[in-house]
């Protein structure tokens, strides 16, 4: 029974200011260090999926013990990018890389649609897969990303409690004082409607076979 998520997430490879690394067409043809949390984190699977199914050229130093620290390594010029910071990350951490330009270069964005407001012109990856299966892939591997914070009930509610439930949320998501708190907390808001939810788990789901083993694949630790 999912109520909704009050936002979808974007991430993004992204390069220091002073790097060489601008497009997809560079991360391909040079090796790039990149920082990251330990294997297991989004800043760690991303780079592997990027490197199987665009073909990027990611090196990955995990030695970081979070995104904070990882960020802080591009200032220092200890790496030359992250693969893996959201938008969420970002506006609570470097909301100005996202609103003044000459901070970072954003070069694609890992998500199944643009983000609305930030990353305009910034290319989508799935837009450049090797191939229509590593595509599929990649779109399974980042469906979750749209349903980010989702909230849900437990399988025995009644259906009209949950209709009850899904309304008031999406009342709550919609409310000019929510939206007033969420902007002054540096908080994004994308509503996704608990059918919305439903229908992207749904999705996932129907994957046929040979897409959920690409994906599974490209995200193994070497």
């Amino acid at each position: 029974n999912w109520i909704g998520s009050h936002a979808k997430e974007v991430s993004a490879l992204l390069s220091g200011p002073k790097s060489s690394f601008k497009t997809v067409a560079d991360v391909r043809a040079r090796e790039m260090l990149t920082g990251s949390a330990p294997p297991g984190s989004d800043s760690y699977s991303f780079a592997l999926m990027l490197n199987a199914l665009v073909g990027t050229r990611l090196k990955v130093i995990s030695g970081y013990t979070g995104m904070a620290q990882a960020l802080m390594a591009i200032d220092r010029g200890e790496v030359d990018a992250n693969p893996g910071a959201s938008i969420g990350t970002l506006m609570g951490l470097r909301p100005q890389w996202l609103t003044e330009p000459g901070h970072v270069n954003f070069i694609l964005q890992l998500a199944l649609e643009p983000h609305p407001v930030y990353l305009r012109g910034v290319p989508l990856a799935v837009d450049h897969a090797l191939t229509d299966l590593d595509a599929q892939a990649l779109r399974l591997s980042l469906a979750r990303l749209s349903i980010a914070y989702a909230f849900t009930a437990p399988p025995d509610v009644p259906a009209d409690r949950v209709a009850g439930l899904r309304a008031a949320f999406d009342f709550a998501v919609r409310d000019p004082e929510f939206l007033a708190d969420a902007a002054r907390a540096n908080v994004d808001v994308s509503h996704v409607t608990g059918a919305g939810v439903l229908d992207i788990i749904k999705q996932a789901y129907a994957s046929p076979i040979l897409v959920i083993e690409r994906a599974k694949a490209a995200a193994a630790t070497p």
